[in-house]
């Protein structure tokens, strides 16, 4: 951990120093004769290297120490060399004291866009573990590729292959230049392939084909533009959005954390309240000699309803949408010990094959029956479907009030418990909720669970 952070340290003072001597370069140096296409292209590299500089320092500082951050931290100090040597590169170009520093500058740049390349491509195997052994053969082809860049860029200054400072000491490409493309563009066609086949989520899908998108984009606008120095400032872009995507998983996993630690907490508690002690005193109430039948009933169901309950509140994967029927079942004879025939419930399930997060219908149902005033004159009765369509598994509830507030009980922010089954039912199963209001009297929630869902 202290060799990182040493390491680490040591790195962040180069940037420093790279950012500074760039700046004094840019600044005082003897620039007032470039172009202003020239001109913008210099500031832009200075801007990437103050960026590259910052995410440095606020991914070093805060996030943990593992090889992911650690090639990710790499890849920003290439890019920040990158940077140095472009802005070197046309400050140097055709200045005949300093034409073994172009030449330097220019291999520098050529080496650090197949290092780019090389070291994503070490990311995504980190990223990618499970798939090591499929990955192996490209890992390979990268290798040899990278391998034989690096002497072909190395031995420019002898055989003149990718480019050439001539007889004005300006950087000229060479008839053969497009072969400096290859390797570098054939990694990045790999890295395209794995990342579709191997990557879940639709945003870091984006985000990491971007490197690679955003790179070609570039490149192929500087091939017919020279002058114009785009690539590695898209390398830089990349680079922020990969910093966004990191923080946002960060955020995602911070509340997967609390949640499991939620979980926990609620396991200990029942725990704690022992289940199975409840359940057998309940039994033991239930067959005392003398107990009347309506009695003996409600205690057996309101058992089976406990039961579900702390079962809720330990279960961490959908249930079959027959079990939480039951549960619904259970609450609503319980609620007609009050109610009597005030309140009635008519099922209509023509769908069991599908899963869907514990207690979502009994909170809609009982949200219903606590937002409406179940008088004698005034009877609720609910109706729960289940059918399943072309795409969607799809349940409603029905209920027949005209009240105000109960027609409107979803859209009440200050329901702690449809805003956690909403999130539930989206989180778990990818479902979504609807309100449906009638004008004559009555609201319906529907709920569509699609097919496409795991479970």
């Amino acid at each position: 951990m202290r060799k990182s952070i040493a390491i680490g340290l040591v790195t962040f003072i180069l940037l420093i120093a790279i950012l500074f001597i760039s700046i004094n370069t840019v600044f005082f140096s003897g620039t007032e004769d470039l172009s202003n296409v020239l001109m913008g292209n210099i500031i832009s590299d200075l801007i990437s290297i103050l960026l590259c500089i910052i995410i440095f320092m606020v991914v070093f500082l805060d996030l943990r120490d593992n090889r992911a951050t650690r090639i990710f931290l790499l890849l920003l100090f290439i890019e920040t060399v990158l940077l140095f040597a472009d802005i070197h590169g046309w400050v140097w170009d055709g200045d005949q004291t300093l034409v073994t520093a172009a030449i330097v500058a220019n291999i520098v740049s050529y080496l650090c866009v197949l290092l780019l390349l090389t070291f994503y491509w070490a990311l995504l195997l980190e990223l990618y573990k499970p798939f090591h052994k499929r990955m192996a053969k490209f890992t390979k082809v990268i290798i040899a590729l990278a391998v034989t860049d690096v002497i072909l860029i190395v031995t420019n200054p002898l055989t003149g292959l990718f480019f050439v400072i001539d007889s004005n000491a300006l950087y000229v490409r060479s008839d053969t230049f497009l072969l400096s493309l290859l390797a570098p563009n054939f990694i990045g066609l790999i890295a395209v392939y794995c990342i579709l086949k191997f990557e879940t989520k639709s945003r870091r899908k984006m985000v990491f084909i971007g490197y690679i998108l955003f790179s070609w984009i570039a490149m192929f606008i500087q091939l017919f533009n020279y002058g114009i120095s785009l690539q590695y400032v898209s390398f830089m872009f990349s680079f922020v959005l990969m910093y966004a995507n990191i923080y946002l998983d960060r955020g995602t996993e911070l509340i997967f954390n609390e949640s499991r630690m939620n979980e926990q907490n609620a396991a200990i508690m029942v725990s704690q309240i022992q289940p199975h002690f409840l359940y057998n005193s309940l039994t033991s109430i239930m067959n005392i000699k003398g107990n009347p039948p309506q009695t003996r009933d409600a205690i057996a169901e309101f058992g089976g309803y406990l039961r579900a309950n702390l079962d809720s509140m330990t279960t961490t994967n959908p249930i079959p949408v027959q079990r939480e029927i039951e549960h619904v079942e259970s609450y609503i004879y319980l609620r007609k010990l009050k109610f009597g025939d005030r309140l009635n419930i008519i099922y209509n399930i023509e769908d069991t094959s599908f899963f869907l997060p514990p207690e979502t219908i009994k909170t809609i149902v009982s949200s219903v029956i606590e937002y409406n005033l179940v008088r004698d004159e005034q009877p609720l009765t609910i109706t729960l479907s289940t059918e399943n369509t072309e795409k969607y598994h799809v349940v409603r509830i029905y209920n027949d009030s005209v009240t105000p507030l109960a027609r409107g009980f979803i859209r009440d922010k200050n329901n702690i418990e449809i805003a956690a089954m909403v999130n539930r039912l989206n989180t778990m199963v990818g479902g979504t909720l609807k309100n449906i209001e009638d004008s004559r009297g009555g609201n319906t929630v529907e709920i569509r669970i699609p097919h496409s869902s795991r479970y």
